[in-house]
This record gives structure tokens, C-alpha cells and sequence, in this order.
């Protein structure tokens, strides 16, 4: 009797969206898309390196609609200059990361600005080049402090709860990439070690994985 093997979780292509442009509907250097419980897709578009023009959040969806821009270029309320990373909360707020101003800024579902937090520095609550974000199930934060070599934890209007880092011999080097679990265990894109790290909510290191390479599960 012939069987058919099939090989299950491959992706398959679906469509190819957008189109290259600096303001209006569309995107221009894209680095991150978020995606709300209700299918509308938030993407950031952070331009060129030195280029204001065309830094903003788009909002559509996967099947063409398009409800407008937010944010851009600059230094004030709502505006960012190096965006990053994002997460949606379970109100709908959406958060994004601000390397070059080291801050985290707060929309509604609409994009319009709420609030925002973090300053340069070292100390807890601090931020060096924050790059990575992510929510647990309490809409609590996560934030990987990329230059400072650490993860920080914040409530959602950014009071500092914890930092932690893994230290010694296997020190965490330059954390990127977050996402958390069902069980809120935290998963850590270690860039500067070509690794993956899951820790607890509570900071305890539960494993480590990868290794620089080209082969299957090196990075």
C-alpha cells in the first residue's frame, strides 16, 4: 500500500503587501509589524539612516484596508526618531520602542499618543538603546536594554518593577528579539551570542540555546 508523507507547519506564501513610499499609505524601510486581536496590523517604518521623512506606524490590515498614519520624525510628544520594536496590550494599546531617544512612547488603538517614559542612563528604570518589547499576561512589560546588556520589566505606565541579565562566563551580550509564553516564561534573542534565552517571569535563567554557525539550530 503506497502512503503519502506530508510535512506539516511548512508556511505557505499568501500575498506580498505595500509599496514603497515615504508618507501615505504604504511603507518605507519597514522594521517591525504588530498585529491586534482585531486583524489590524500596525507597521513601523523608520527610513533611512540621517532621513526624517517617512518615519511613522502605518495601520491596515492583511486584506488592503488602510486607516491612516501616525507619529513621525522628531523629539516630542508622539514623535520618535529611531523606532524600533512594538507590543499591544490587552486594551489595545500599542507601545514602541525609541533607540536613539531611549524611550518607550504609548497610542491608543487609533495612534494617538498617551504617554511615553525613559531616559539615557544606567541605573534601573533607565534605558540604553532599548530595542525588543514584549507584555505578559498582566500587561506588564518587558524591554530589552540592548546596551546595557539586561532585560528591564516595567507596569504598563512604566513604573521600574526589575532588571535582570545573566552574568559570569555566559553574560548576555547586546538582547534583542522578545516574545513571551502562555505561561509568561521570557524568550530573549541573544544577539551578541548567537543564542536564545528563556527565563521565568520572575528572571531566572530556564535554558539557553543556539550557537554561531550556518548549520540546523545555529544563529
Amino acid at each position: 500500500m503506497e502512503t503519502t508523507k506530508t510535512q506539516a507547519g511548512l508556511l505557505e506564501y499568501r500575498l506580498t503587501m505595500g509599496m514603497t513610499v515615504m508618507e501615505g499609505q504604504g511603507f518605507y524601510y519597514p522594521v517591525d509589524t504588530t498585529i491586534a486581536a482585531d486583524g489590524r496590523m500596525y507597521v513601523i517604518s523608520r527610513s533611512r539612516d540621517e532621513v526624517a521623512r517617512g518615519v511613522r506606524v502605518t495601520m491596515c490590515t492583511v486584506d488592503g484596508e488602510y486607516f491612516g498614519n501616525f507619529g513621525g520624525f522628531g523629539e516630542g510628544d508622539g514623535q520618535f526618531v529611531w523606532p524600533c520594536c512594538s507590543a499591544i496590550d490587552s486594551l489595545g494599546r500599542f507601545y514602541l520602542t525609541d533607540e536613539e531617544l531611549h524611550r518607550i512612547l504609548v497610542f491608543d488603538r487609533y495612534g494617538k499618543f498617551l504617554y511615553r517614559w525613559g531616559e539615557y542612563g544606567s541605573a534601573n528604570g533607565e534605558l540604553d538603546t532599548p530595542s525588543g518589547i514584549a507584555l505578559d499576561s498582566n500587561d506588564d512589560i518587558y524591554v530589552a536594554d540592548t546596551y546595557n546588556n539586561r532585560i528591564q520589566k516595567f507596569t504598563n505606565n512604566g513604573r521600574f518593577l526589575m532588571s535582570f541579565s545573566v552574568l559570569g562566563k555566559d553574560t548576555m551580550s547586546l538582547p534583542w528579539g522578545l516574545t513571551t509564553d502562555k505561561d509568561d516564561n521570557l524568550y530573549v534573542a541573544d544577539w551578541g551570542n548567537d543564542s536564545i534565552r528563556k527565563f521565568s517571569p520572575d528572571g531566572i535563567e530556564l535554558a539557553c540555546f543556539g550557537t554561531l554557525g550556518k548549520n540546523d539550530g545555529a544563529f
